[in-house]
């Protein structure tokens, strides 16, 4: 209580180092309080009022490309001349 009569302090205030705090949480512990909303969305059931669509599974594995096991450009070729920062022919 934030404004309350001192002089009846135990009518109005919990003992925090008393089992006062205790019980009262114990008493008021989800009282009014409704559960959680599951939103999970319902079962897709298809007939002819709804559609429901399949978006496949999982993509596949990345592709991985090794630059390092690429052969030298031959010399004179536009990768050549584009490595050595020459505009191509």
């Amino acid at each position: 209580m934030v404004c309350g009569d001192r002089a009846d302090h135990d009518r109005h205030r919990l003992d925090p180092d008393g089992d006062g705090l205790r019980q009262f949480a114990e008493r008021t512990m989800n009282k009014g309080l409704g559960l959680a909303p599951d939103f999970a969305a319902p079962p897709c059931v298809p007939n002819l009022l709804t559609y429901c669509p399949e978006f496949g599974g999982p993509p596949g594995p990345a592709v991985i490309v090794d630059l390092a096991a690429l052969p030298e450009a031959p010399p004179g070729s536009a990768a050549d001349r584009i490595a050595r920062g020459e505009q191509p022919r």
